[in-house]
């Protein structure tokens, strides 16, 4: 779950787990969840460098990173590149990740995907 914690000052994006026993906040370093998608057993999480809400303007330059994790408790940055779109969603399909931005381009990145 992905959310505007209105509660605190400056105003902060945060994710949490939520699942039987309650919720826990997720910890990426100051980086805010924009996309999660789950491929056999595994998570891949779309971000952005930053975490302060509102998020940055149309025209910035935006730090996009994605994360991989089997246990949700323990992350591995696996993809960081800076783009003058903000991103919106992530996809693991035929061997590729695939991101799609704002201006609704779909980019495919490149390079070996560190699965298990």
């Amino acid at each position: 779950m992905t959310g505007v914690n209105v509660l605190k000052s400056p105003q902060k994006l945060e994710s949490w787990r939520v699942d039987g026993s309650g919720a826990t906040q997720l910890n990426l370093g100051g980086n805010a969840v924009v996309h999660v998608y789950v491929e056999g057993g595994e998570v891949v999480i779309l971000g952005q460098a930053g975490d302060l809400w509102p998020t940055k303007k149309t025209g910035d330059t935006w730090t996009v990173r994605a994360w991989l994790s089997a246990d949700l408790s323990t992350w591995k940055q696996v993809l960081e590149f800076p783009s003058g779109d903000a991103v919106t969603a992530i996809a693991w399909w035929r061997g590729h990740l695939f991101i799609g931005s704002e201006q609704g381009q779909v980019w495919r990145a490149e390079g070996a995907w560190p699965r298990k």
